[in-house]
């Protein structure tokens, strides 16, 4: 799995790193997500710090393939940053998913093919998988939003949607 810097960001806020480890193995996250994560002197950023110390995150370099379909991703999607286009190249060409919250990013990678999940999304998984048990995904929900993650009332209704769903598989 490919990472970009709202859930990594997002996760270790919340003090809820391992969580990605724990679902998807070592995650790669490319060099400007690194730096774009690293550089504050935030909690947040020495806790990434640490996980990539603690090989739970790896940087991934980017392939000259990559690199050409980064740039190619920023001109025909002008809102993508250095990072997001890196994340969305690097999952096509390793053939990975992407962590990806933002919308136009996780349009512009769904365009290419690449399966996207955002931090809900891994609150599901997480919970589907067992990691988690559904009292802990809510909290970790109402943390995220304390943490002002940015999604909208259909997103939420979604997310509940999908909670009660598993819920329901889970009793039978």
């Amino acid at each position: 799995m490919i990472a970009d810097s709202s859930v990594l960001i997002l996760f270790a806020r919340i003090n809820r790193l391992e969580l990605l480890q724990q679902l998807y193995g070592i995650v790669k996250v490319p060099k400007p997500v690194y730096d774009e994560c690293t550089a504050s002197k935030h909690g947040d950023a020495a806790l990434i710090r640490d996980a990539f110390s603690r090989n739970m995150l790896n940087i991934a370099v980017l392939s000259s393939d990559a690199k050409g379909l980064s740039e190619g991703l920023k001109r025909a999607h002008p809102q993508l940053g250095d990072a997001e286009a890196a994340v969305i190249a690097l999952a096509i060409v390793t053939k990975s998913g992407a962590l990806i919250d933002e919308h136009p990013a996780r349009m512009a990678a769904k365009l290419q093919g690449v399966k996207c999940t955002g931090s809900l999304g891994v609150l599901i998984a997480a919970y589907s998988k067992g990691i988690l048990s559904e009292n802990q995904v809510k909290i970790l929900f109402q943390a995220l939003v304390r943490e002002n993650i940015r999604v909208g009332g259909a997103v939420v209704a979604e997310f509940l949607d999908t909670l009660h769903g598993i819920r329901k598989d889970k009793t039978f």
